[in-house]
């Protein structure tokens, strides 16, 4: 039995796009500790965005990026209007909104002529709009959302581009 790339596989077992997500996660949390936030997001966006070559990473990279401000973006405007209407949170009225909401959402990533970053789009602008802790500021918790992506998806790149 050969493997693909065997020059490129340690211990001939485990490749190195492997290994380089290890090191993107492991990077990711080391960032996140002194900064005193959660790594999830930016641990996620490495994960995603790291593919078998740099070009590749680069692209998933963008488009992520591009959909978590679109979806963000979306989010943050969304948890305001619910806000200022005092709509109740989770409930047959809230959920029509969310997902009502979600046609301007994708239509934007395509505007934008990034429909690659649809689907994320879409995550990022549910995630911020079901999960927004009540007492957080909408704005400080959007940013931190947009901050953490922006982080994996640059660690994934430069790890990418050096390994």
């Amino acid at each position: 039995m050969s493997f693909p790339n065997k020059d490129r596989k340690l211990l001939g077992l485990i490749g190195m796009r492997v290994m380089k997500t290890a090191l993107a996660v492991y990077v990711c949390f080391l960032i996140s500790l002194p900064r005193g936030n959660s790594p999830f997001y930016s641990v996620i966006a490495a994960i995603i965005s790291m593919k078998n070559d740099s070009i590749e990473s680069m692209n998933t990279g963008i488009s992520r990026i591009i959909g978590t401000l679109i979806g963000g973006s979306f989010g943050l405007g969304t948890i305001l209007l619910i806000n200022y209407l005092d709509i109740s949170l989770f409930g047959h009225f809230h959920y029509l909104i969310l997902s009502l909401i979600l046609v301007p959402v994708i239509y934007s990533s395509i505007r934008l002529h990034s429909p690659s970053s649809t689907t994320i789009s879409c995550i990022v602008f549910i995630s911020i709009a079901v999960s927004h802790i009540d007492n957080a500021s909408p704005f400080m918790f959007t940013i931190n959302r947009v901050v953490e992506t922006s982080i994996g998806v640059l660690v994934a790149i430069v790890i990418n581009n050096f390994l």
